[in-house]
């Protein structure tokens, strides 16, 4: 099991597509963009999620696996434009982002 640090994603963006790559790509890709750790620990953490998807030996245990990675947040608390955390918008109403 994962204890590390988890990336922010909503549950959209997450199965936005019902392939495990394509899941396991955005996943990657969230770690790459959203964790502040050390490049090597990044790396680590990169690689044991891959060998562990690659390594699962079903779909829904492949899911389970990605949803260790993941701390899933509210559609709500996201700006309808690009998706990001409205909390880390300058303004209520619009995306400083959009």
């Amino acid at each position: 099991m994962y204890n590390g640090p988890k990336v922010e994603m909503t549950f959209e963006e997450f199965g936005r597509d019902g392939n495990i790559f394509a899941i396991s790509g955005t996943v990657t890709r969230a770690m790459k963009d959203q964790l502040d750790i050390p490049p090597e620990e990044l790396d680590a953490s990169i690689k044991e999620y891959r060998y562990r998807i690659m390594d699962a030996k079903s779909y829904q245990e492949a899911l389970s696996i990605s949803t260790e990675y993941v701390e899933f947040i509210d559609d709500d608390s996201c700006c309808e434009e690009c998706g990001c955390l409205l909390d880390e918008c300058s303004c209520d109403e619009i995306c400083v982002r959009c």
